[in-house]
């Protein structure tokens, strides 16, 4: 008797294997039936997604492209012909892989937030900061947002530097690209530093010293020979050797000072050189369409979005209420006795409710 209820218990489990599983024809059944579900949501979050964009402004960006110079040392030849080979050439701060991190740097923040903007929106002269644009007097989070409306990209492979601006408005995003790189020309003729000026400003220094003492040692000769007005016809060798000490002591020192002066001109065309120099390939454009929001994408994506969403929580919700159906009350039964046997607070519970009552 226990084999054949094992038996009939057993059969039936091929089937209940086969009516579990998914198919095409049940997904399009339930594609059919929840149409109207599936229908009514999308179109309600495409509608508010179409409503949030439309009420996104527009955003136009104005692109440049630079092309730094590279690092080669063009008075190699020059140095040759004064005897200076071995004077330190070009230091590699100018090498154009710094120009992004200079442009995203502070420094060239601050300059842009510092200027007043003056440009026509609607035939109207309009007046702008950053700070009014942002609504916003934090620096650091003006610093933010900077970052956010721009973008600086480097081509490895030619040095070409792209950098676009986008804001709310088209001439903003204009005077504001050609802002930064005015910033850019003031750091690197004003404020960057590198070997060649440097050693410019020592040799300026000691040329200038050498100079003095110069002077001083032909002052010195020409008051001893004030004293002694007969000196080139005087016997006195006292006399005859203070005079070659001096002379000697002038020839040294103009020597020293041709030195550093012939050295001194080679380290000012040497700082002019190392002035990097950028070559504006592009100009900052004028935009005219668009460039943001993407409405039309952002309302299809949203739409499919909503679709595949709702309709997995449909299917979910469908096959949940299948199963329950199929589970008979012994099933439920024996699902709550290995439950009490999982959970053992479970039972102690049940029993205390059942005592109560």
């Amino acid at each position: 008797m226990r084999n054949r209820i094992t038996l009939k218990n057993s059969a039936p489990e091929p089937e209940k294997e086969h009516s579990n599983a998914i198919s095409l024809f049940e997904l399009a059944r339930l594609l059919i039936r929840k149409r109207m579900i599936l229908a009514i949501t999308v179109g309600t979050v495409m509608i508010l997604t179409a409503l949030i964009m439309f009420l996104i402004p527009n955003k136009y960006m104005s692109t440049a492209s630079i092309l730094p110079s590279g690092k080669s040392d063009k008075l190699s030849a020059l140095k040759e012909l004064t005897g200076m080979g071995n004077f330190p050439s070009i230091s590699e701060e100018n090498s154009s892989l710094l120009f992004p991190e200079i442009l995203k740097s502070n420094q060239i923040k601050e300059g842009v937030f510092d200027k007043e903007y003056t440009f026509t929106h609607d035939s109207q002269p309009t007046s702008l900061s950053f700070k009014k644009y942002f609504g916003e007097d934090n620096p650091e989070l003006l610093k933010r947002e900077f970052d956010k409306i721009t973008s600086v990209y480097m081509d490895k492979k030619t040095g070409l530097i792209k950098i676009s601006v986008e804001t709310k408005f088209p001439e903003l995003s204009q005077a504001v690209l050609s802002q930064m790189l005015t910033e850019l020309d003031n750091f690197n003729l004003y404020k960057r530093r590198s070997q060649a000026r440097n050693n410019e400003r020592y040799l300026a220094r000691e040329l200038a010293g050498r100079e003095s003492e110069l002077k001083a040692a032909e002052e010195k000769l020409e008051e001893f020979q004030n004293v002694n007005r007969d000196w080139d016809n005087s016997s006195d060798p006292e006399i005859q050797k203070t005079i070659m000490q001096l002379k000697r002591d002038i020839e040294i020192k103009t020597r020293a000072y041709l030195f550093l002066q012939e050295q001194h001109e080679l380290a000012k065309l040497e700082t002019q050189k190392d002035v990097p120099v950028v070559i504006l390939l592009d100009n900052p454009s004028l935009p005219i369409l668009k460039s943001g929001p993407p409405r039309a994408l952002s309302i299809i994506f949203s739409g499919t979005a909503a679709f595949f969403i709702t309709f997995f929580c449909l299917f979910i919700a469908d096959s949940l209420k299948k199963n329950k159906d199929d589970f008979s009350n012994q099933e439920w039964r024996s699902l709550g006795s290995d439950l009490k046997d999982a959970l053992p607070f479970l039972r102690r519970n049940i029993r205390a409710k059942e005592f109560v009552s």
